[in-house]
């Protein structure tokens, strides 16, 4: 959840200076001002997906295959 709540915080710092830099005008018409906008969201939400998803799964290949035991120190939770 951290890196969600860093990734909006650092869109709405962005967001802000860009509006105080450039004004409505400028925010609305650079298209580069949106694309940063969202990339910072979407980063954000990718980094949430991989610390989620990544662990589970060595978990559940370790069972299977026993190379990957030491990967899953830190069982994360699958559900």
């Amino acid at each position: 959840m951290l890196p969600i709540l860093v990734g909006f915080g650092a869109a709405l710092l962005f967001g802000l200076s860009a509006y105080g830099a450039y004004g409505l005008e400028g925010v609305t018409e650079y298209a580069w001002v949106g694309m940063v906008f969202w990339a910072l969201i979407a980063s954000a939400l990718l980094v949430f997906a991989i610390n989620r998803k990544v662990p589970c799964l060595f978990c559940r290949l370790s069972e299977r295959v026993r190379a990957l035991g030491p990967l899953c120190r830190n069982p994360a939770p699958c559900g």
